[in-house]
């Protein structure tokens, strides 16, 4: 009887845990979904390249564009332009508004010497902007642009990248593969990664298991909270798919750029 009585304690026990998961889960669903929603005003799709090759981000299949960007090197950037079927095409990445002036922040790799730069945003049907190139950091891979003519831009609030934790939780928002703005979950898988971009050169960059796919380049990594932990940058892709290796700047070494928006506001 007594050992009766103790296996009943010990399986209400067990289930305790699994009560609290599943009583946490819609406040946690919730949360992602707040997350999301609250950045999406601030996230741009970003196209980039030469003159007339500088189309809109779905100017081709997404299928196409995943072909090009997938390829065996590690790690690889999405939004590096490839020769495709013969010609030249542009870059494809993603921004977030850091000042509703009209400052985006990006990738270096997605703008960088690119003559035409059209800037888009989810919602807007038939709409685009030309931005331009204000400031770089392209040993971070991070670049400021500036958009003229888009009226009640929303800033993204900025969190603080210093003292992650591996195991948090963070969210990717982008435009993968040319698709309006979408939104994946992961966690922290390092918060201060050495990512080699040299033979004698690394980058601390903040691995993350989000998927981070072609197009997602200059889209923001977020905290719980909505906050902007990282600007998404690359991602490790071996055997030409996402393998759960992604990496972000860590977000405080993007606020070196918006010294730029200060001196100009003054």
């Amino acid at each position: 009887m007594k050992d009766h009585a103790l296996l009943l304690l010990l399986a209400a026990g067990l289930a305790l845990p699994a009560r609290a998961v599943a009583a946490d889960a819609p406040t946690l669903q919730e949360a992602f979904v707040r997350a999301a929603a609250g950045v999406k005003p601030a996230v741009a799709a970003i196209t980039a390249g030469r003159g007339a090759d500088a189309g809109s981000p779905l100017e081709r299949e997404p299928e196409e564009m995943v072909e090009q960007y997938f390829f065996p090197t590690a790690p690889h950037r999405a939004g590096r332009p490839e020769l495709h079927t013969g010609r030249q095409v542009p870059n494809t990445g993603s921004g977030v508004v850091v000042d509703p002036a009209g400052y985006l922040l990006t990738s270096a790799h997605v703008v960088s010497g690119a003559e035409v730069i059209t800037v888009t945003f989810a919602g807007e049907t038939g709409k685009s902007y030309s931005g331009s190139v204000i400031s770089e950091d392209a040993a971070a891979d991070l670049a400021l642009v500036k958009i003229e003519g888009k009226k009640g831009l929303v800033a993204a609030k900025l969190g603080d990248s210093n003292g992650l934790r591996a195991g948090e939780w963070a969210i990717a928002v982008g435009s993968p593969a040319g698709l309006a703005q979408s939104v994946s979950v992961g966690v922290i898988s390092a918060p201060g990664q050495k990512l080699p971009v040299s033979k004698d050169t690394w980058l601390e960059v903040i691995q993350t298991d989000a998927a981070i796919n072609p197009g997602n380049s200059g889209g923001p990594l977020l905290n719980l909270r909505g906050e902007v932990i990282g600007i998404n940058t690359a991602s490790y892709s071996p055997a030409g798919e996402f393998a759960g290796i992604g990496f972000a700047i860590p977000i405080n070494r993007a606020k070196g750029l918006l010294s730029v928006l200060r001196k100009a506001s003054r």
